[in-house]
C-alpha cells in the first residue's frame, strides 16, 4: 500500500485498508492485515 499520509498510527492504516480498499473482498482484507503472518509463523 503507498503511504499516502506522511504519519500514520497503525489503526489509521489498518482503518485504511478496512475503508478505503473495496477492490479488496473481506478474505483478503483478512489476509492483508494478518492472515498472511500468521500463516508463515504456524498460528
Amino acid at each position: 500500500m503507498p503511504n499516502v499520509e506522511r504519519f500514520c498510527t497503525s489503526r489509521q492504516c489498518v482503518d485504511y485498508v478496512r475503508r478505503h480498499s473495496p477492490f479488496l473482498s473481506a478474505a483478503e482484507k483478512d489476509m492483508i492485515l494478518g492472515g498472511n503472518a500468521a500463516g508463515l509463523i504456524g498460528l
